[in-house]
């Protein structure tokens, strides 16, 4: 039908002294194995530009708390070396801005690992602009039997919407006492139609 085939071909030679007497070969058609590692590139390369691209911190973390894998954008914020935070966990890194919830955030991790389940927690995050607040949700990875193997960890920064919250619910609060003090004022009015 004309169609291509990727064949890998395999041959030997059988000799008599120096003189070819015969040729053994065999031909392997290997057109879906390069189909199938084709495939296999660019899902990796799609995989890697939406990990490259998205603004959340991504972390998957051993079993142990450990980290295995940090994303581009934690690494952007944090200003950090990659080979200083794997293999490591949040305790001996310090990645939180306070100690506690360093601790908090392996707590966290330990419970998921046991637990099978997901938690969320707020954290502030050291990073090279000064401390962010951050929502974390860490989620169990499970193998084929059922098993947590690791945890991944999703960090959103939420520090402009908690400013722009506290703006407004400060503004409410002026809003509030205004209306409040309008209330409270007594109104009169005066005659306008009186003679000259």
């Amino acid at each position: 039908d004309g169609e291509v085939r990727d064949v890998r071909l395999q041959a030997e030679v059988v000799r008599d002294g120096d003189s070819p007497r015969r040729v053994f070969g065999a031909a392997l058609d290997i057109t879906e194995t390069k189909r199938t590692e084709e495939a296999l590139r660019r899902a990796e390369r799609q995989l890697r530009t939406l990990v490259d691209s998205v603004p959340d911190f991504l972390a998957r973390l051993d079993r142990d708390g450990r980290y295995q894998f940090v994303s581009p954008a934690a690494l952007r914020a944090t200003g950090t070396d990659p080979a200083m935070l794997l293999g490591r966990t949040p305790v001996e890194l310090g990645v939180c801005a306070d100690p506690g919830q360093d601790r908090a955030l392996q707590d966290s991790l330990a419970r998921v690992v046991a637990s099978g389940f997901p938690e969320s927690l707020a954290v502030d995050f050291q990073t090279r602009d000064g401390p962010r607040q951050y929502e974390v949700r860490l989620i169990p990875e499970r193998d084929d039997h059922g098993h947590v193997v690791s945890v991944l960890s999703i960090g959103r920064d939420l520090t402009e919407r908690r400013v722009a919250e506290a703006a407004l619910h400060a503004s409410e609060e002026r809003l509030r006492q205004v209306t409040s003090a309008i209330a409270e004022t007594e109104i009169w009015g005066v005659e306008t139609n009186l003679p000259l």
